[in-house]
């Protein structure tokens, strides 16, 4: 049995790191818990966010905390206030039908610099084996090309309005193009840009949905 929807769970865990009694580090992980008719595709799913999560808090543990520590210490021996590091996982669902599940994870890290940083990562997958699901899928043919194209036209049409890209970005695009980099929804396929790749921190990631030439179905 496969079911066409996923039940999704919220979940939401938060940490707090002190050193000399003084808050320096606040880690929160905001994942989903997916509950399926298929218990094996369901621990799939599962597995794969829980490892995300659990890889995230290692990493918060064992590298962004000690860098806080230091941060912590450098400020309080020059006389500077210190400010609060934080790490933060959101796990949010973007299409939840027709057998297919997608969502993306954005890991927003604040290390005490002008700004924080956020990465993003996301996955897709098939109900009805619990698999993960490549952009080509819901392509036909040489769907790079027609995916770059449309992406590079909707780039276009936003620099017409307002240049918020890089100048070169239509060789960024190309060049920075991450087949893994996208999500499902309703209207079309979200692809995606890291900070900095296309565009400047202010832009933040940048998102261009493509339409489905093969709609998600059971």
């Amino acid at each position: 049995m496969y079911d066409e929807k996923a039940i999704l769970t919220n979940q939401s865990i938060t940490s707090n790191f002190q050193f000399n009694n003084v808050h320096i580090l606040q880690v929160t992980i905001e994942n989903i818990i997916v509950t399926l008719k298929n218990k094996q595709a369901e621990k799939f799913i599962n597995e794969k966010i829980k490892k995300q999560s659990n890889e995230f808090f290692i990493y918060a543990a064992n590298k962004l905390y000690p860098t806080a520590i230091e941060d912590y210490k450098t400020r309080s021996a020059d006389g500077f206030p210190f400010h609060g590091h934080e790490a933060i996982l959101n796990f949010q669902n973007t299409y939840n039908n027709n057998c297919f599940l997608s969502f993306y994870s954005d890991n927003y890290q604040f290390t005490g610099g002008a700004h924080g940083l956020t990465i993003r990562t996301s996955s897709t997958f098939n109900l009805k084996t619990g698999y993960p699901v490549l952009l080509n899928v819901f392509f036909k043919g040489n769907y790079q090309n027609y995916i770059l194209h449309e992406i590079i036209k909707q780039a276009d049409e936003i620099m017409a309005e307002d240049p918020v890209l890089f100048e070169d970005y239509k060789k960024r695009i190309i060049k920075n193009f991450n087949p893994n980099s996208f999500y499902l929804t309703d209207n079309g396929i979200v692809i995606y840009y890291q900070q900095y790749e296309i565009a400047p921190y202010s832009t933040g990631i940048v998102e261009f949905t493509i339409p489905y030439q093969i709609p998600p179905k059971c």
